[in-house]
């Protein structure tokens, strides 16, 4: 089963970098919006997702479109909010604290550092009390019902722990997960 998801987890990224269009600045980025992951291990977890910024309210002062370095500086704080409060993490149903959390850019779409999307970083601690082999629950209210149906993103989100590995794919009619449950 681990080949299995691993094969498609490959697939998956291979296909999406192939459908990218071809330009300096696509080729340049971590992830593309929709992709992520989030690694637990012995001591923490570690998530990385790619989020585009169409997901924000209020943080887009010029309404643009895209978010520029000072739009990112002043509105740091918020976008974290919104994201943590959109995006959820749970194991053996226990939230994690977060001990950093971090917002990158590599993704540039003009000479004056705009982006459509932020990959969001973020490092939770384990609580003592969480076994090693627990269920855990993912969850995403990303998904906007004013947006058409094609411009809401499926995200695609490798779990790992240990030698387990699961992709998720969380869309707007499927976006709650309990994965890596060992029963």
């Amino acid at each position: 089963m681990r080949n299995i998801n691993v094969f498609f987890f490959v697939c998956g990224w291979f296909l999406s970098a192939a459908l990218m269009p071809i330009t300096t600045s696509a080729k340049a980025h971590i992830l593309s919006a929709g992709f992520g992951s989030i690694n637990i291990r012995h001591d923490d977890l570690i998530l990385l997702i790619a989020i585009p910024i169409s997901i924000l309210t209020d943080v887009d002062d010029n309404h643009d479109g895209l978010l520029q370095p000072d739009e990112i500086r002043r509105h740091r704080v918020d976008i974290l909010n919104q994201f943590a409060a959109s995006f959820i993490i749970r194991v053996d149903g226990v939230e994690w604290s977060v001990s950093d959390d971090e917002l990158l850019v590599s993704l540039h779409t003009d000479s004056l550092g705009s982006t459509s999307q932020i990959e969001w970083w973020q490092r939770r601690l384990k609580p003592d009390v969480t076994p090693s082999n627990s269920c855990v629950e993912i969850a995403a209210n990303w998904f906007n019902e004013s947006v058409p149906e094609q411009q809401n993103l499926t995200y695609l989100i490798k779990v790992h722990r240990d030698e387990q590995s699961e992709i998720l794919a969380l869309t707007k009619d499927l976006h709650h997960f309990l994965v890596l449950c060992n029963h």
